[in-house]
């Protein structure tokens, strides 16, 4: 699937997989992401293989990422890898 808006430059990012409790239940996190991907893309994407909902969110700072709930980090990875969005040690995992 075809998730760039540009043609792809590979930068050395990192990528940061956030694990975040919310009472009994989590959200997880994904920033870090290359700009010149369409995330509603990827978010759509991720929705409808993951099977839960999220949404990109732009904070104050202007900082774009993904929110999903639930605990989808390996998942994700796996998505991020399998697309080659990015590489295995380009991901960090946090919480």
């Amino acid at each position: 699937m075809d998730f760039e808006t540009t043609p792809n430059v590979f930068l050395n990012n990192e990528i940061e997989i956030i694990l975040q409790p919310r009472g009994r239940k989590f959200t997880t996190i994904v920033s870090g992401l290359p700009k010149h991907l369409n995330l509603s893309k990827i978010m759509s994407h991720l929705k409808e293989k993951l099977g839960c909902s999220g949404n990109v969110v732009k904070d104050k700072n202007g900082i774009t990422f993904l929110s999903l709930t639930g605990d989808q980090r390996m998942k994700i990875k796996m998505f991020l890898i399998e697309e080659k969005i990015c590489e295995e040690d380009e991901i960090n995992f946090k919480g």
